[in-house]
């Protein structure tokens, strides 16, 4: 047989059978040949990668082998004999040595380990290791300590001190402080898959499988809408972020327990091929993970958010109007507004629309008031503004519009945009405008145009605001409040100074029409008709100069809407009940504002030093001159001004008449304008 002939090497690895040991020094495979523990047939190579050979083989390695005749142990781990130098302390024959968890246990000869074994005193996880080899090996790992043992061993005489009768290990007093393995390793399950004390199969398949089982339940509690009715919105956050740190730590400790495991698996008489592939798969898996993990990223914020802004969701304020078929829904969703607005639809079967002027708040509080809308079958309304948890409710109406100076704001990539993306889709909103609200690189809130709204579905129409009931007091019921924004209206603002009781009535005519629910069309109705009646008496008493500023206002606007369409010029001249404010939105804001200042001048000075109006004997002289110079300039102005119901059919005929009836009598001198604007105000 050939002899192989190396160098000397600090990593040695030997193998009997389908146990592994090393790596070792070469002086201690020399020091196991003298002592016959390391057989001749035994296999060897030096390093990871060579190829193993007979133990033989190996230059001096047997050069001074043991006596002829010397007993080499049966069991492959009895590494040395009482002849070792290091033994010689002890008695003959105890070389195996116990380690559980910090304590070391022994010196014990080894036919009582495997009666401790038989008896189920040496545990499989235990370590046991000889002063022949230093490694500290699994009990389970070597064979012939559980296997059934022969008569003569079962007539060995009582075992030292150490091991009792009944075999089961003691602790001879002796500590090792650099023990690595867990203090009670079968108590502690976490911890023995932490470490890789698991088998391969079972940390990677049953430990898998009861990761997966746990995580599934976690990341569903996640959407419990009850539960986050109990934890609140604070409680919900840090919720969330637990259920997600506990997934990723569980992720974690299994991943690396694994990877530990398959580390292992060779030394313990396992495929190489088998624990490569394990490693493979767990890469593979913890880049999956962690791909999995960044999609969550919006919840993390959402639940980050939840945790800063808790006490910042405004409560919900509900309203019935309209006797009541609608319902208008302000402030924030905080907790509980879905059920408030459930009790409320329960008692009102009538109401067919909601009215969503909302700040937004909990996802879960929008996901169960959508889910209510769409249930009752409502229609949603928007005049204002409704943002981020509101739009869910939104979306859900039968049909959806939008007042033609409301906003809609989507949260991007948020939880009501990425986890409800087949919500979005379900109620007609197109894909690509889903796929912008759910794309990861968007971030804050999204205000879509009119004309983004309406292509994708978003919206079925945007109507006018006036058509439906919208309070344009923010808070009518505080009397205050409601006081001070009416008055920011000027020509209200001079009511309320000149004329307190008259002011009184307004306002109250105005909070009842909230109260019941009028539309805003129907409270400026209600303005418009008192103000017709209070503007009769002021241009029948206004001072001259206040009076004739104020009609050369009201010509400006007339022209402004002639030039538009002379329809809207007779309109404002003749206005039905409701209607004058649309065509007041047509003219120029200049001349809107210069409308507000002359009235509000015109009412205080009427109050102050209000001027007489003349009789018909006074005016007739001045007002004989006035018709015969106006019919010469401009023939059947006179007839159509004094009867312009004839002439309704021809709007820019009657619109000029007007013009150039009045434009002759401001040009006027001042005082003898006054007077003839003060008497023909008061036939």
């Amino acid at each position: 047989m050939a002899v192989i002939i190396i160098m000397e090497d600090d990593r040695w690895f030997v193998r009997r059978r389908t146990i592994q040991l090393g790596p070792y020094p070469l002086r201690r495979l020399r020091r196991a040949a003298r002592n016959s523990t390391l057989r001749p047939d035994d296999l060897v190579r030096q390093g990871d990668f060579a190829d193993w050979v007979r133990a033989d083989s190996i230059s001096s390695l047997f050069e001074q082998a043991s006596s002829p005749g010397f007993a080499i142990p049966a069991n492959p781990f009895e590494m040395e004999t009482s002849s070792s130098p290091r033994a010689q302390s002890r008695p003959a024959g105890d070389g195996w040595f116990v380690r559980r968890g910090a304590a070391r246990l022994g010196p014990y000869p080894f036919h009582r380990l495997r009666r401790a074994a038989q008896n189920s005193k040496l545990r499989a996880d235990d370590l046991v290791g000889n002063d022949g080899f230093a490694d500290w090996v699994r009990a389970d790992s070597m064979g012939a300590l559980f296997e059934q043992p022969s008569s003569a061993v079962s007539a060995s005489p009582a075992p030292p001190a150490g091991i009792p009768e009944d075999g089961s290990p003691q602790e001879t007093g002796t500590k090792d402080s650099g023990a690595t393995e867990p203090t009670k390793s079968r108590a502690n399950y976490l911890v023995r898959q932490w470490r890789g004390d698991f088998s391969l199969p079972v940390s990677y398949w049953v430990n898998g499988a009861l990761v997966t089982l746990a995580i599934i339940p976690a990341l569903t509690a996640i959407n419990n809408s009850k539960l986050s009715d109990r934890l609140g919105i604070y409680g919900t956050g840090l919720w969330i972020l637990f259920v997600l740190g506990f997934v990723a730590a569980l992720t974690v400790w299994q991943a690396i327990g694994t990877w530990r495991s398959a580390e292992k698996h060779v030394a313990r008489g396992g495929s190489a091929g088998w624990a490569v592939t394990a490693r493979v798969m767990i890469v593979l898996g913890t880049i999956q993970a962690a791909g999995a993990f960044v999609t969550q990223i919006p919840l993390i914020r959402r639940a980050a958010a939840m945790l800063v802004h808790a006490g910042e969701t405004p409560h919900y304020q509900i309203r019935l109007l309209r006797n009541p078929t609608e319902i208008e829904l302000s402030g924030g969703l905080s907790n509980g507004t879905a059920a408030a607005v459930k009790t409320v639809l329960e008692a009102t079967p009538n109401v067919k629309l909601i009215h969503l002027n909302n700040s937004g708040g909990g996802i879960t509080e929008g996901l169960k008031l959508a889910e209510l809308i769409e249930s009752y079958g409502l229609v949603t309304f928007t005049s204002r503004s409704c943002v981020n948890a509101c739009m869910i409710a939104f979306i859900a109406g039968k049909d959806r519009y939008l007042g033609e100076t409301g906003r809609l704001g989507f949260h991007s990539a948020g939880a009501e945009g990425a986890n409800n993306r087949q919500f979005y889709l379900r109620h007609g909103v197109t894909p690509a405008f889903v796929d912008r609200l759910t794309s990861p690189a968007a971030s804050g809130t999204w205000y879509p145009t009119r004309d983004e709204l309406i292509s994708a579905h978003v919206i079925t129409a945007i109507v006018e605001a006036r058509d439906y009931v919208s309070t344009p007091v923010a808070d009518w019921r505080n009397a205050a409040i409601a006081d001070n924004q009416l008055a920011e209206v000027p020509a209200l603002a001079a009511i309320k100074r000149r004329d307190p009781l008259e002011y009184a009535r307004i306002k109250q005519e105005l909070i009842a029409g909230m109260q019941a629910g009028d539309s805003e069309r129907e409270l400026l109705a209600i303005v418009h008709a008192r103000m017709q009646n209070l503007l009769r008496k002021y241009l029948r008493t206004g001072p001259d100069q206040e009076l004739v500023a104020y009609w050369r206002i009201q010509l400006a606007e007339l022209s402004e809407l002639q030039n538009i369409d002379p329809t809207y010029c007779v309109r404002f001249l003749f206005p039905e009940a409701g209607r004058l404010m649309d065509i007041q939105n047509l003219v120029s804001q200049d001349v809107r504002n210069a409308e507000a200042q002359t009235l509000s001048a015109l009412i205080d000075a009427a109050a102050v030093k209000p001027a007489k109006t003349p009789t018909e004997a006074e005016i007739l002289p001045l007002l004989s001159r006035s018709m015969v110079l106006l019919e010469h300039l401009h023939p059947d102005v006179v007839k159509m001004v004094a009867k312009p119901e004839v002439s309704m059919s021809k709007p820019t005929a009657l619109c000029d008449a007007e013009l150039n009836f009045y434009r002759y009598i401001v040009a006027l001198p001042t005082a003898q304008s006054g007077a003839l604007l003060r008497y023909l105000s008061s036939v």
